[in-house]
């Protein structure tokens, strides 16, 4: 496994939603049936309490969410009003969209492109804007 880089694991929480964690983003009316056609029962009788979009408290910690706009699960809508409601609760929410992109937004495996480097430095600058990355200096 390749190590991108590390960040304070004390003060910091990494999230990553693929296919596999559609319930993690949150739903709307528009996307419900398709992204909780896959879950088993269990996941979809609780998803509005297992949703980030539907928990956003004022302790919530700072968020960056990265999205293409040509994901086919999770609308830009969606990530539109995690940002406003993350906002409405006085936390920090940046949304990133990439256009064009779909899910994922690059092939991982496939190695360097210029989407992986474009999500790398949006991850790097969020993050040291926080103080989170290791061997930071201030």
């Amino acid at each position: 496994m390749e190590v991108e880089g590390m960040a304070d694991g004390q003060n910091a929480g990494l999230f990553h939603f693929t296919t596999a964690g559609y319930a993690g983003i949150g739903v709307t009316q528009s996307n419900v049936v398709r992204l909780l056609s896959y879950g088993p029962p269990e996941m979809k009788a609780r998803f509005k309490e297992i949703s980030p979009l539907h928990n956003i408290t004022s302790n919530a910690p700072p968020t960056l969410f990265l999205l293409g706009t040509r994901d086919e699960y999770i609308p830009v809508k969606t990530a539109e009003l995690f940002k406003l409601r993350m906002e409405q609760c006085g936390g920090r929410c940046e949304l990133k969209l990439f256009p064009g992109a779909g899910h994922p937004i690059y092939e991982w495996r496939k190695g360097a492109s210029p989407l992986r480097a474009e999500v790398l430095a949006a991850a790097d600058k969020f993050l040291g804007e926080l103080e989170l990355l290791p061997n930071q200096t201030k």
